[in-house]
């Protein structure tokens, strides 16, 4: 149960790594050399800490003020590039539901 980041990580970078690793956490995660596995929980990992993260209004005013780029939108919410890409497929995939 021990979480531990690099200590080179940005202010930005340590709270999503650290979003992602609670998300592995409360999943009940263990390593494994499954490439299929793997692949599921860091998605699962990912989103989650999307979820926690990101929230639709602040997402949507965000976009309001800065269109579809995601580096200011990434900016904007204090989370990084990717998790902007992981919050959009996410709610890409629910809409599409």
């Amino acid at each position: 149960g021990l979480i531990t980041l690099r200590k080179d990580l940005g202010p930005v970078a340590r709270r999503v790594t650290l979003a992602h690793e609670i998300a592995h956490h409360l999943a009940g995660d263990e390593p494994t050399t499954d490439p299929v596995l793997h692949a599921r929980q860091e998605r699962r990992a990912w989103e989650q800490a999307a979820r926690w993260l990101i929230h639709p209004d602040a997402y949507a005013a965000a976009e309001t003020v800065h269109g579809p780029h995601e580096g200011a939108l990434a900016a904007e919410l204090g989370v990084t590039t990717h998790l902007v890409r992981v919050w959009r497929g996410l709610h890409e995939r629910i809409r599409a539901a």
